[in-house]
C-alpha cells in the first residue's frame, strides 16, 4: 500500500513546518520530530502530521475532504 501527498498538501506542510522549526529546535539527526499518519477509510484517506519535540507538540490535518 502506498500513500502520497498532493502538491497542495506538501505546500501546506512546508508552511506549517516553517512556523515550528527554528535554528534552536533540536529534532535529532534525521528530523524524527515529524510523523506522518495515513488512515485509510471507506470515504478517503485521513492525513495528519504530528510534531513532537522537547516541550513542543502540534498536529496538522492535511486531509483533502473535497475528494470525499
Amino acid at each position: 500500500m502506498e500513500f502520497h501527498l498532493t502538491t497542495e498538501q506538501v505546500r501546506r506542510y512546508k508552511a506549517w513546518r516553517s512556523t515550528l522549526v527554528t535554528a534552536d529546535t533540536k529534532m535529532g539527526a534525521i528530523g524524527g520530530a515529524f510523523s506522518f499518519v495515513f488512515i485509510p477509510t471507506t470515504l478517503g484517506t485521513i492525513v495528519k502530521v504530528r510534531f513532537s519535540c522537547i516541550g513542543k507538540e502540534a498536529e496538522l490535518d492535511l486531509t483533502d475532504y473535497s475528494e470525499w
